[in-house]
């Protein structure tokens, strides 16, 4: 008899992975030290506590401290404290909180990151569990929770979403407060072209919510309706701000922002003395956008009516490569808008950048020369790719990686974030939004409440699907602008 076939799953959720070490070095340094006397065995704990500390403080001058260093610190102030005969627990939480203060900072998402996990792990460390109880460890873990809130984090979430080829998933979900839901791994060959999701937003945004997040993970990020969201991902091919949790669209019920790996750390920029708004407004470089003047001119127009200072450069003859590259040398913009078109090259990213007209082709501004930037500017990139003769597929899969690579240009460079459309936006409604969008900001709203708020405005005023293409790069809850006096409408 023949075996029946079954058609193998195209979504299956594979297993719940926590956070742990292995404690084989741990186990092996015990065993060793078993033939020491106290003394020399607490000379031991405190040369690799050393050790240890010293790798912390290089992960934080590096990019990020690490949870798995912190740990091993607080192994062994908890060894000596045993090996002297004191009670342990007020030496490691005095340990941990200097550590805190030192290396981590709670307005930094990864940081956060780490400690929700560094959190997550201590009740699970057999050493640590041996030695204190769940009370004292509740201690410890209250003191992180103590450290996290001490900066104002307006309920920031994150959710991070990994891709890795060819069809596996990896997210997990982290919070100032529980729940924390460690990664949970989701294999699926589900997936849809832009053209696809723009046919039925809601049909697709409702599908790939189920496919993508496990039932805990979607309980949970459907039970945060009032945080602001943080999606860290390593894909521009699924619009996660547009999945839909069965009672509305992500991007529309929170206010959401991505969060992108970068190759280089961003560059340190000090921030803009002057509290007058200042911004440079570029239209049309390549003479074939006739609506980008209109937008540039009318954005120019309301930013100076609500007291901004506005460098205003349209058309080629007025911005040029060279006019751009000496404005953002030689002054500090608190915005930076840019209506025109981008460009995307499929042999090396790093040459992708911004089209501005020539003597005979066109010309690049190229990502790496975002590092003009004088301060931590906010980037509005209505830069679509230039036409070509590519497939459509080809095209909408060029877009999502010319604005990646245009964020990252930009936040390496020290901005603050920047906002670009997934797919080209219609020019009436892209003008209508990016004033209320403005104005929002100037009222002092964050960039993703302006955002959400923009996009609900612009949903209800146009027909077109223009409300749900925008990527926002940047913290959800920074504030770019603030207006010098009260907005007039």
């Amino acid at each position: 008899m023949k075996k029946k076939k079954y058609a193998a799953s195209k979504t299956h959720l594979i297993h719940n992975r926590s956070y742990h070490l292995d404690p084989l070095l741990r186990q092996m340094l015990h065993t060793a030290l078993c033939i020491l006397r106290p003394s020399e065995t607490f000379d031991i704990h405190q040369k690799l506590m050393e050790i240890y500390e010293e790798q912390l403080h290089k992960e934080a001058i590096a990019s990020r401290p690490t949870a798995d260093a912190l740990l091993e610190i607080l192994y062994h102030v908890l060894q000596q404290e045993l090996i002297s005969h004191r009670s342990p627990l007020k030496e490691v939480k005095k340990q941990l909180e200097r550590c805190l203060q030192n290396y981590f900072s709670p307005s930094e998402e990864d940081d956060v990151i780490q400690l929700q996990e560094l959190s997550t792990l201590l009740p699970k460390d057999e050493d640590l569990r041996r030695a204190l109880s769940m009370p004292e460890i509740e201690v410890l873990q209250d003191a992180i929770s103590v450290f996290i809130k001490s900066h104002k984090m307006h309920g920031l979430c994150i959710l991070s979403v990994h891709f890795n080829e060819p069809n596996e998933y990896q997210a997990s979900w982290t919070s100032a407060d529980p729940p924390i839901l460690p990664m949970q791994i989701v294999h699926t060959e589900i997936k849809y072209t832009i053209k696809q999701w723009r046919e039925d937003i809601k049909r697709h945004g409702l599908n790939c919510f189920k496919t993508y997040f496990s039932e805990d993970l979607q309980r949970i990020i459907s039970e945060s309706l009032n945080n602001p969201l943080m999606i860290a991902t390593n894909t521009m091919d699924i619009p996660f701000e547009l999945l839909h949790d069965g009672n509305d669209f992500l991007c529309l019920s929170r206010c959401v922002g991505r969060q992108i790996a970068m190759v280089r750390g961003a560059r340190e920029l000090e921030k803009i003395q002057d509290p007058q708004i200042k911004a440079l407004v570029v239209g049309d470089p390549t003479d074939d956008l006739k609506y980008a003047r209109k937008e540039a001119r009318a954005i120019a127009k309301f930013l100076k009516k609500h007291g901004a200072a506005v460098d205003l450069l349209v058309g080629s003859k007025e911005a040029t490569l060279e006019a751009f590259a000496d404005h953002l040398l030689n002054n500090q913009y608190h915005l930076i808008h840019f209506s025109g078109h981008g460009y995307f090259d499929h042999n090396d990213p790093a040459l992708s950048g911004l089209l501005f007209k020539g003597e005979s082709k066109l010309r690049t501004f190229k990502v790496e020369e975002f590092r003009y930037i004088q301060a931590p500017s906010f980037f509005f990139l209505n830069a679509c790719e230039a036409a070509s003769a590519e497939k459509e597929t080809t095209r909408e899969f060029t877009q999502g990686r010319l604005i990646q690579n245009l964020a990252i240009g930009t936040l390496e460079a020290g901005a603050c974030g920047c906002l670009a459309p997934m797919w080209k936006v219609p020019d009436k409604p892209a003008k209508d939004f990016a004033i209320h969008f403005y104005e929002l900001l100037l009222q002092g709203e964050m960039v993703g409440e302006a955002l959400r708020q923009s996009r609900l405005y612009i949903k209800n005023a146009s027909p077109s699907d223009l409300w749900a293409s925008w990527i926002l790069f940047s913290n959800p809850c920074n504030q770019p602008l603030r207006a010098t006096g009260p907005v007039r409408t």
